[in-house]
């Protein structure tokens, strides 16, 4: 069976809805590390994304390191101890404030400015989470366009239109003389 486009559209938000039913019940992310050297030291960043609480995550922890700490920065991790470790206390429902409504609906975007930890470590940190309601209703609008045309088109051929491109047929009576489909029904007029 060859999935057409109705399929895919109707799969796609039945989808989305499943991860965030999951995303309650597991707590899935994946995190990496990277090093460079720059003029101010070395820098150390560690990225996040995740799906937990009914929404997508991005964090990030990024720091500057110089002088001794620059000689002594550790080595990279696996994913779940740098989930565990460096973005832990990063979790956006912490870092959303009630009054505002965009926090309100499940978004929240976070970046304080950067925290000079110590005279050899400069930290910033970033957050971002994006629920899942407004991914899925993205996602079926094409399912809602489908039914609307599909409810339409069928209407549209009883009342003098051709069901394929709208053109109106009150002056032709077998074939529409836009796209040349046949008219299977009467032409009301």
């Amino acid at each position: 069976m060859k999935p057409t486009p109705a399929l895919l559209a109707t799969l796609l938000p039945l989808l989305v809805t499943l991860m965030c039913i999951r995303s309650y019940f597991a707590d899935d992310h994946y995190a990496w590390r990277a090093q460079t050297e720059n003029a101010s030291g070395t820098v150390i960043t560690v990225r996040g994304v995740g799906s937990a609480r009914g929404g997508l995550q991005y964090r990030l922890w990024q720091t500057t390191l110089s002088g001794r700490a620059q000689r002594a920065a550790p080595a990279p991790w696996n994913s779940q101890s740098l989930w565990a470790w460096e973005l832990t206390g990063l979790e956006p429902a912490k870092l959303a404030k009630a009054s505002n409504i965009w926090n309100r609906l499940g978004f929240v975007w976070w970046s304080p400015p950067a925290v000079r930890a110590s005279a050899t470590h400069l930290n910033r940190y970033a957050v971002l989470a994006i629920p899942y309601w407004p991914i899925a209703a993205i996602a079926a609008i094409p399912v809602v366009l489908l039914v609307v045309r599909r409810c339409f088109g069928a209407f549209g051929s009883r009342s003098g239109v051709c069901a394929q491109c709208g053109y109106d047929l009150r002056a032709t009576s077998d074939r529409c003389p836009e796209c040349g489909a046949a008219v299977s029904l009467p032409v009301v007029e």
